[in-house]
């Protein structure tokens, strides 16, 4: 009866131990958690509004430019000065670009990181070979303390990316790539459009000038350009 009742005084203090390392173990993977899930958060919101700036910069940039033809319009020389102008807009157009690229690439590059982490996780949680778990023992003058494994644990491998998990990082890659090759084209066919919408108007507006030049004059004005096809 003795022996029985020392065994539970040896037992019971050992599983409290257990349970102290295990919540301790539990609240350090909550603490490491938890930058890690405010590092996203805040890199999430820095994107955000890095977007909604390149939004407004884009519609100060079609302002700029509507102001700066409305301006050409009054000059002798209208070609020279709306070609100046557009190409103005085409650069700031392209750093646009380029930077809505830059945060792209970085979305894909976290959410690829995310996804090799809890592919990581999910292989450390799997349970190792019988004989790793250490057993609990009774110490000098009675007290309780870890055993050292039966068998020596082997030292992981590195993880690596399964050919899933890179096959979705190249197709996720691809289609960034071609998304940004789409809207360079979109943007370039629109802005040829503008062009050749604000040249018709240009040719307009001089065949106009010219026909009341001629009325003035007392000549035969000229017959009117064909307007382009839109």
């Amino acid at each position: 009866m003795k022996t029985s009742t020392m065994r539970q005084f040896i037992i019971i203090p050992a599983l409290c131990l257990l349970a102290q390392m295990g919540m301790a173990s539990h609240a350090l993977a909550q603490a490491v958690a938890e930058p890690e899930s405010a590092e996203r958060k805040a890199a999430h919101a820095h994107r955000a509004a890095e977007r909604a700036h390149i939004a407004q910069e884009r519609k100060a940039v079609a302002a700029r430019r509507l102001a700066a033809e409305t301006e050409c319009y009054k000059l002798f020389a209208v070609e020279d000065c709306l070609r100046v102008e557009r190409n103005r807009a085409r650069e700031a157009e392209a750093g646009l670009r380029s930077r809505e690229m830059q945060i792209n690439d970085a979305e894909r590059k976290e959410k690829a990181a995310e996804r090799r982490r809890s592919i990581a996780e999910k292989q450390a949680t799997q349970p190792g070979p019988p004989g790793e778990a250490p057993e609990v023992g009774i110490g000098v003058r009675g007290q309780p303390h870890m055993q050292a494994p039966r068998n020596p644990r082997t030292p992981k491998t590195p993880v690596v990316p399964t050919p899933r998990a890179q096959n979705i990082e190249q197709r996720e890659a691809e289609q960034t790539q071609r998304a940004a090759e789409a809207a360079q084209r979109a943007g370039r066919a629109r802005e040829r459009h503008a062009e050749e919408l604000k040249a018709a108007e240009t040719r307009r507006a001089r065949v106009a000038r010219d026909q009341a030049a001629a009325a003035a004059s007392g000549r035969k004005p000229a017959a009117p350009l064909p307007v382009p096809a839109p």
